[in-house]
């Protein structure tokens, strides 16, 4: 199941897709700002091209400002050809990243809750391979898995089966391919079930499950090529698969487990994460920037400058959270998706910034084993 490292792996990447996205904003704009001061060529009227040379590059230089501070320039003394053109690009600008910022924080939200659907795929693909090899007359007696037998049974595993439109019947490539795995591998190539052998039964499923799925690299290219951020939620889809499992099998009854173990108070997190760095993105780089000796923080690698804003907003906003656990959290986040030297950056940066917005009274926590500084 999702655990916080995952989602602030998940943040990350979709931070990182956000500001992105207010590159292209930014290009695409500029490039219209440029298009309203050039002359117009299908004009029958005469162009004053250095006017519209100079008001272009009053407008860019406004325009750039904006971009670089996030403050809109003193407009006294300006063309109003050139406040008009400002105003209305700078406002198009902000809706597009406003939009762009809402719709990458709800796909975030729905393909976390999606990998309910994920798991459940592949416990119906450990079903649908019993029946196929079955069908094959190839290791008949892995229908008759207890387990197998009563997942099918399942009123309640059948209705989310049903409700999520989860099927094997387009796939069947892989399928066969898997097919052809499982007959030729030495442990269950003579299985039959025993009645007396509960424990076995589970057991095979799980052997199944781990090691004929998950280490099979066309299964895991199959995923890929589904789900967009299959990397991240395969060890997720895994643990819940395992869990609901061995749950079926000591209650005989299935019960459709959360992507986390409190996901209401992991969905908050997420989405304060995430909506917190970007808005207080300026104020985070103030607080970093001091603390880059001998860097500039526009030769940080954008991963690393995120990593950090996370991390400090993630101090400052979540009081429950012991600030030595934020930062290894964000260390290890930076050995999976940023530079081997990343590391030693963010640990010598965020925990000497750390230490002085503990002391100013900004990172405040309390709780049980938590300083109490509010």
């Amino acid at each position: 199941m999702l655990n916080r490292r995952i989602i602030r792996g998940k943040v990350l990447q979709q931070i990182f897709a956000y500001k992105t996205c207010t590159g292209a904003n930014a290009e695409i704009l500029t490039e219209k700002l440029i298009e309203i001061f050039s002359p117009d060529l299908n004009s029958l009227e005469p162009q004053d091209t250095k006017k519209l040379e100079g008001l272009g590059k009053l407008a860019l230089l406004q325009f750039n400002e904006y971009l670089k501070t996030g403050n809109r320039a003193s407009e006294e003394g300006m063309p109003e050809e050139v406040i008009k053109a400002t105003q209305s690009i700078m406002n198009q600008y902000d809706d597009l990243n406003k939009k762009d910022k809402t719709r990458i924080l709800n796909r975030m939200v729905e393909d976390s809750e999606k990998i309910s659907d994920h798991y459940l795929l592949v416990i119906q693909l450990i079903i649908e391979l019993a029946d196929k090899l079955a069908e094959h007359k190839k290791i008949s007696g892995l229908q008759k898995n207890g387990i197998i037998q009563l997942l099918k049974q399942d009123a309640i595993f059948n209705q989310e089966i049903t409700k999520r439109s989860i099927t094997w019947v387009n796939d069947q490539d892989i399928v066969n391919e898997l097919i052809v795995t499982i007959s030729k591998d030495a442990t269950l190539k003579d299985y039959k079930p025993k009645a007396e052998d509960e424990e076995g039964e589970i057991k095979t499923v799980l052997y199944i499950l781990k090691t004929i799925l998950f280490k099979n690299p066309a299964f895991h290219d199959f995923f890929e090529g589904k789900l967009l951020h299959w990397q991240e939620d395969k060890a997720a889809v895994k643990d819940l698969v395992e869990d609901t499992l061995k749950d079926f099998w000591q209650t005989k009854s299935f019960k459709l487990r959360s992507v986390s173990k409190n996901w209401d108070d992991d969905k908050v997190f997420m989405k304060e994460l995430y909506l917190n760095t970007i808005e207080k993105d300026r104020y985070l780089e103030e607080l970093i920037t001091p603390k880059l000796k001998n860097w500039d923080i526009s030769r940080l690698t954008v991963t690393d400058s995120i990593i950090m804003k996370m991390c400090i907003e993630e101090m400052i906003h979540f009081f429950n959270i012991p600030v030595k656990v934020s930062l290894n959290e964000y260390i290890e986040l930076s050995k999976k998706y940023s530079t081997p030297k990343s590391k030693t950056l963010i640990n010598g940066v965020i925990d000497n910034l750390s230490e002085d917005l503990i002391k100013s009274g900004i990172i405040k926590k309390s709780g049980r084993g938590l300083i109490d500084n509010k």
